[in-house]
């Protein structure tokens, strides 16, 4: 279960910070671009999506639900401040690393892998 919310927290802070990158354009003065390309985003975004899907499986129904309102609606918003933005911003290659390991933990124990 653990696995789920730090999972799901860590994805709600990438998500947080790529929202506020495209849609507002925050963008910190002297930032260089985050490590990893599109295609290392885009692989963890389908195993997040994938990894939420099979946590229903594992868990109680309204688990999952927890996790998610947990990550997006009280952690992210709160933790992607404008002070704190550039931090986040620059470890972003690193969170969405956390996220895609927890998310491959939740499928390792779910089919007995581990």
């Amino acid at each position: 279960m653990m696995f789920l919310f730090v999972g799901m927290i860590a994805s709600a802070l990438v998500a947080r910070v790529v929202f506020l990158r495209n849609r507002a354009g925050w963008v910190p003065q002297g930032a260089e671009r985050p490590a990893g390309g599109a295609g290392f985003y885009l692989t963890e975004s389908l195993v997040n999506m994938a990894a939420l899907v099979v946590s229903f499986f594992m868990f109680t129904w309204w688990m999952p639900l927890i996790a998610l309102f947990i990550g997006h609606v009280m952690v992210a918003p709160r933790a992607v401040s404008p002070g704190r933005y550039a931090f986040f911003y620059q470890n972003q290659f690193a969170i969405a690393l956390v996220s895609l390991c927890c998310s491959l933990a939740l499928f390792g124990i779910h089919y007995g892998l581990f």
